[in-house]
């Protein structure tokens, strides 16, 4: 019996197959447009997902206002608060704090510039804990760092750089003890070399307790599983009136506040910002048009699929005549249905993988070098289909 109404619906699109076509090349259309649309969203709610327990990490923010304005309002605060925040509250599982500098990088007779460096404190590697292709990191010490997989092969080729110093700048010698995968471009944060800042303490370039004065220093905690975020925040803000009166002096207010890991992508108006932001509420539309795309392909079928229906009243008459139930000619409409949008889906899907990369350079999106989960476009791969084959073969069986 399936077999036979397999067969009918073949057959009957194969006699309309100008219909067919044009059926098969709107549902195509929605089809490959919703899978592009959806795999730029994926990648834009992905940021920083790829960190393991990534849910616990915060950076901490400071706002100062004076007589009611805001004078500050920042991803950045002073470098003393490393230290506070890994004596005072114990709800923190791991701390550290980072500063971003374009460098010069050389090793024997070569040398890059403009590199991307970070001068991190010690348990940065605690509170993002990246993937080590060899060695280890270690940022305890002075004059210790890592290096990506690529800068590895750059300056040592296939050579294990583990133990190389390399000079950063005027020739600061940084060891190197570890090597990290390669960044994925959903991050907020963008280095190839991460390099111990107690380098910095040692050669006094800045204090070792670090200084409440000066906001430079991007502030990252990992909290202890169940620790509240907003216990946490209240203690943090203790440190106003504990080690910066300087600012009540000045008639200044200082507060600090908890921003999630995975919210730090999106625009928040917060000054000193580390990578590239987008609008959530741009992607919420943008999420409301792959929507409507697919669901405009869908009704332009099954209308298409309606107005085919009555061109052929006389045939389907004739059937019922001798027979056929509407039941039966459902059965047939729900197959043509599924060979149309499996056939849709499967072209889609040749599409979508044949010109991603081509998509990715038109919109100047680094999506090929992205870490991302693509079961969660199989998924989205077989909602589309199942979705369609109700939506269009119950529309289309009613009015039979």
């Amino acid at each position: 019996m399936l077999k036979f109404i397999f067969m009918s619906a073949i057959r009957s699109l194969l006699k309309y197959k100008h219909i067919s076509l044009i059926n098969l090349f709107g549902l195509v259309l929605g089809i490959t447009s919703f899978l592009f649309i959806q795999h730029y969203l994926l990648y834009e709610f992905s940021f920083d997902h790829f960190i393991k327990d990534s849910e616990n990490v915060y950076r901490v923010n400071f706002r100062i206002e004076k007589e009611g304005q805001t004078i500050y309002n920042g991803a950045k605060t002073p470098r003393a608060i490393y230290f506070a925040l890994k004596n005072d509250i114990p709800e923190i599982e791991a701390n550290s704090v980072a500063y971003f500098e374009k460098c010069l990088i050389r090793f024997e007779e070569k040398s890059l510039a403009n590199q991307d460096v970070l001068w991190v404190e010690e348990d940065f590697e605690k509170v993002f804990p990246l993937e080590m292709v060899e060695g280890f990191a270690d940022y305890s010490k002075p004059r210790l760092g890592t290096i990506s997989e690529t800068a590895a092969k750059t300056f040592f080729g296939d050579k294990s750089p583990i133990g190389e110093i390399i000079g950063i700048n005027q020739g600061m010698p940084i060891e190197i003890t570890g090597v990290f995968k390669d960044l994925p471009s959903n991050t907020h944060f963008s280095a190839q070399y991460f390099a111990s800042v107690k380098t910095w303490v040692e050669m006094e370039a800045i204090s070792a307790s670090g200084d409440w004065q000066w906001n430079g220093w991007w502030s990252y905690v990992r909290l202890k599983d169940g620790a509240s975020p907003d216990l946490v925040t209240d203690k943090i803000n203790t440190f106003i009136d504990t080690y910066m009166g300087f600012l009540q002096n000045d008639n200044r207010q200082g507060t600090f506040s908890l921003q999630p890991l995975h919210d730090l992508h999106f625009i928040s108006g917060i000054e000193g910002e580390m990578g590239a932001q987008t609008n959530r509420s741009s992607l919420s539309n943008l999420m409301a048009i792959a929507l409507i795309t697919i669901l405009i392909a869908w009704i332009n079928y099954v209308n298409l699929a309606m107005a085919h229906a009555q061109s052929r009243s006389t045939q389907i008459k004739m059937r019922k005549l001798i027979g056929a139930s509407n039941t039966h000619l459902w059965h047939q409409s729900l197959a043509e249905s599924v060979i149309l949008n499996v056939t849709a889906l499967i072209i889609s899907v040749a599409f979508y993988l044949t010109f991603l990369n081509s998509f990715a350079r038109i919109f100047f999106i680094p999506i090929n070098k992205a870490e991302l989960s693509l079961s969660y476009m199989v998924v989205i791969s077989f909602a589309i289909i199942i979705t369609g084959i109700i939506f269009s073969s119950l529309y289309h069986g009613a009015a039979l």
